[in-house]
């Protein structure tokens, strides 16, 4: 198999969805105040339930997927502890506040990428397989997210 990195720059380039807060991507010239509830939602303790949110459709999709973790490109852990998974999450995105660091998600049999920076409100499911597209839909509705999929490169 080759390298997981390698397959990380490869899947980045793929067709991508989002599970976000938000129902759909936030027009560039919108009057809103995105910027202003990006922050607010950014700070304690709403960023810990949404990515407490984020670790619970993961540790779901782990009941149906063998899946590897890679802090920001380190070591990979196949299928970690449902607590070591939850411990990840809250250090390195929500708890920790690790702007610009990544969480990957690589579900080799599905072919699938999923990454989450810690300071992002949103995770990306690169090149998605059907199954795990409609198992994260149900996942992320469940959590009061949304999926849905941007305007492709």
């Amino acid at each position: 198999m080759e390298n997981k990195l390698d397959i990380i720059d490869e899947l980045i380039e793929k067709e991508y969805w989002v599970v976000d807060i938000l129902p759909e991507q936030v027009p560039e010239n919108s009057p809103g105040q995105y910027f202003e509830v990006e922050k607010y939602y950014l700070q304690y303790p709403h960023v810990d339930r949404i990515f407490s949110k984020f670790t619970d459709i993961l540790l779901k999709l782990n009941c149906y997927f063998d899946f590897s973790v890679s802090l920001s490109g380190g070591d990979w852990e196949k299928n970690p502890k449902p607590d070591a998974l939850a411990e990840m999450m809250y250090d390195y995105t929500a708890g920790g506040y690790m702007a610009g660091e990544y969480i990957y998600i690589f579900i080799e049999a599905e072919g699938t990428l999923i990454s989450l920076m810690g300071d992002s409100l949103y995770m990306t499911f690169y090149d998605p397989s059907e199954r795990v597209l409609r198992l994260t839909e149900a996942l992320a509705r469940s959590e009061g997210l949304f999926l849905w999929q941007p305007p492709q490169k």
